[in-house]
């Protein structure tokens, strides 16, 4: 009789276990936060985890009769009477940690069983603006008639330095604490930083010092981003064109009056750029090369005597550089569509003829924009 109560003890608590670790899953998998404002019994809203289980309650008796015992248990505490509760936050985290073990080390085996991989470390800094590298692990995964190539994400780490030197020694560090052998590593990609592509005292060179068969390569979307960067950045004219795309962007950002007053005008609105991914550059130009015409009336209609000092005073700056040779490209088509597939800029601006200028003058003329040149 005994065995048979400990049993079923054992097979309830196992049950709630499993219906607990279920809800961590699926807010992990979805990257939800788990935790709420209030978590009290009594709240309305007790964040996504507690409210995840009290939901499954519903549906499982079990589960309703733990949650029953728990919150008969917070208002007699003092009386001594201790129900055992697997839904504070430090047992949250404690699921989230056994969880992430658990699949970094089926992942960490399947990269074992290929035996042979490649290595990909990137260092950024988190929202604490904490600086740390994430690993990914390239093999290939076999199974039966199936072949795969798997790139893999094993976690982040704290990283000690700057320095190649340093830098080699964390990575070697974490590949070790992983029980991956360097020796059998077939490849390393990272990003174009001199730091870790040095050809002379690099990451990379230091990896190689110690395993000559790993092959560099870098990352194709990062050499091309700088492509974009550096080409456009040698062009004094491309320069001040996008520096007034990112000016444009600023200056609608900052008030919710000239936001709206734009939304009036222009549907997609303007967008800002991005320096580490270049094709933000394209989703910036597009709305104003298709709504030239409305921005310009945007603009004027913010340099109204009504509007403060700053609003008159930007706005006149943006119209004069709007109408500049720099960006009046905009208007054609066809040289936003060769500056695709020319690297070289200057000679696409010193096309801009007298076409281009006859365009200018019409816009100058159209809705009221002869103040402003």
């Amino acid at each position: 009789m005994v065995i048979k109560l400990q049993w079923t003890e054992r097979k309830k608590w196992r049950d709630i276990l499993h219906h607990l670790l279920d809800v961590t899953m699926f807010l992990a998998r979805q990257n939800l936060p788990f935790r709420g404002h209030r978590e009290d019994m009594l709240s309305i809203n007790k964040g996504n985890f507690l409210e995840l289980v009290e939901l499954l309650s519903n549906y499982d008796p079990v589960l309703k009769e733990y949650l029953l015992e728990v919150k008969h248990a917070i208002p007699s505490q003092t009386s001594g009477r201790r129900v055992s509760s697997y839904l504070l936050p430090n047992i949250q985290n404690e699921f989230i940690c056994l969880l992430g073990n658990n699949d970094k080390e089926k992942i960490l085996a399947d990269i074992k069983k290929a035996k042979y991989f490649g290595i990909l470390f990137d260092s950024t800094p988190d929202i604490s603006h904490a600086d740390q590298m994430s690993e990914v692990i390239r093999y290939v995964h076999v199974e039966g008639d199936s072949v795969e190539v798997r790139e893999s994400f094993l976690g982040f780490f704290p990283i000690a330095g700057k320095t190649a030197n340093e830098l080699t020694k964390d990575i070697l560090s974490n590949l070790e604490s992983d029980g991956l052998d360097i020796n059998f590593c077939c490849s390393q990609g990272y990003d174009n930083a001199a730091t870790m592509t040095g050809i002379h005292g690099g990451v990379q060179k230091r990896i190689k010092e110690i395993n000559p068969k790993v092959l560099f390569v870098p990352c194709a979307n990062h050499s091309l981003n700088l492509c974009g960067i550096h080409s456009f950045g040698t062009n004094p004219l491309c320069v001040t064109f996008f520096g007034t795309v990112e000016k444009l962007y600023c200056f609608f950002s900052l008030s919710t009056h000239r936001w709206e007053v734009l939304k009036e005008n222009m549907n997609p609105t303007v967008k800002r750029l991005s320096q580490t991914r270049w094709s933000a550059h394209h989703d910036a130009i597009k709305p104003l090369k298709k709504q030239f015409e409305k921005l310009i009336i945007a603009l004027e209609t913010l340099t109204d005597q009504r509007e403060n000092v700053d609003t008159r005073g930007s706005a006149e700056v943006l119209l004069k550089a709007l109408f500049s040779q720099a960006t009046c490209f905009l208007q054609k088509e066809r040289l936003l569509q060769e500056s695709i597939s020319n690297s070289s800029m200057t000679k696409i601006f010193n096309e801009i003829s007298d076409d281009i200028m006859v365009e200018i003058m019409r816009l100058r003329t159209h809705g009221g924009c002869q103040n402003h040149t």
